[in-house]
């Protein structure tokens, strides 16, 4: 269910409805941390990072994707390299804004 979820969101992050996204990935973190699925918990919290950037708050998507990068980690797995990117994208996201870091 979670997996469906997050894919649901990056169809509506596509579709130009991030909030929609949001909300999507927001209850399909909500499933994998209640059943344990500790990848679809990355996903969905990689999902949410890449919504609240597209929805202008890229101090709340620093924050969702450096715990998508932990779990990540922690499980070896290949989709730390995408984070990275976007990690990057963020940050100067943040360091180009009005009073940014």
């Amino acid at each position: 269910m979670a997996e469906t979820l997050n894919l649901t969101g990056s169809l509506l992050i596509d579709m130009g409805r991030p909030q929609d996204a949001f909300d999507t990935y927001r209850e399909a973190l909500d499933i994998a941390r209640t059943v344990g699925a500790t990848l679809d918990e990355a996903h969905a919290l990689e999902g949410a990072a890449r919504s609240q950037l597209a929805l202008g708050a890229p101090d709340q998507a620093l924050l969702l994707l450096q715990d998508a990068e932990t779990l990540y980690r922690d499980l070896q797995a290949p989709a730390q390299s995408n984070t990275a990117e976007l990690l990057a994208i963020i940050q100067h996201k943040m360091t180009d804004a009005p009073g940014g870091v």
